[in-house]
Order: structure tokens, then sequence, then C-alpha cells
């Protein structure tokens, strides 16, 4: 006995198209907003205070050392990782914990970096939000 062989067709019907147009659609939207918003360092800044004294407004694009030299000392280090964006980091500090240079490196707005001994904060301020997750 031969066995029959069945081939199937498949048949796409509009509303299969229309699923497909709609999910491509959606992917297209949400990659070309991805991309509006990964722009945000290139505008936001670093700004560093002393005992609620402004000390200065520096630009989060550019690699650099922020030396604060006071009755204290602190280095402030800006760097950018393998992606291209930028991070800030307290290197150094005299203060007696240290908790400030074993801190996480920030790199989004409003995120801060603060030495309490020596009253020292560090925020990123401006450059709008970047986006850490997509919702499906």
């Amino acid at each position: 006995m031969a066995r029959e062989r069945r081939t199937s067709k498949i048949e796409i019907r509009r509303g299969d198209l229309i699923l497909i147009m709609s999910i491509f659609l959606i992917g297209i939207v949400t990659a070309f907003f991805g991309a509006q918003t990964s722009s945000y360092s290139r505008e936001a800044k670093i700004r560093v205070t002393v005992a609620g004294e402004e000390q200065g407004i520096y630009a989060l694009k550019d690699e650099r050392e922020i030396i604060i030299n006071k009755e204290f000392r602190n280095i402030i280090q800006v760097k950018s990782d393998n992606s291209g964006d930028m991070y800030v980091q307290m290197k150094e500090s005299n203060c007696p914990n240290r908790d400030c240079v074993h801190h996480a490196s920030i790199n989004l707005p409003k995120q801060t970096i603060i030495c309490l001994p020596n009253k020292l904060v560090v925020e990123i301020i401006g450059g709008g939000t970047k986006l850490d997750a997509y919702t499906y």
C-alpha cells in the first residue's frame, strides 16, 4: 500500500495580512521613537554644588575630570562606555568613609551622587528622559 501524500495549501486571508502589517508598523514606530529619546546625553548637564552653593555646570558630552578643591578634595570623572553613553562617577574623595566613591555611576537625569561629609552633590540635570524599557 502506497501512502498518500497530502499537501496542504496555506491560505493568507485579508485579516492575516492586516495583522502582519500592524505588527510591522508598530515595530517601525517603536524603533523611531526609541531613536528620538536616545539623544538625552547630548543635552544633559552635570551640576556640582558644595554646601548648597553651585560650583559649576558642565556638559555631559565630553570625557573629563572635574576637580573640587575646597577644604576637601573630590575628583568627579565623566567617561563613556562601549556603547557611547556618558557616565559620571566619583573617582576620588578624601572623606572618611568614601561612600561616594563606591556609589554606582550615574547617567540619567535626576540621578545624584552625594558626599555627605564634604557636603558635595553631583547631579545630572536637563536632557529630557531616556526610556529604560519598552512595554509591548
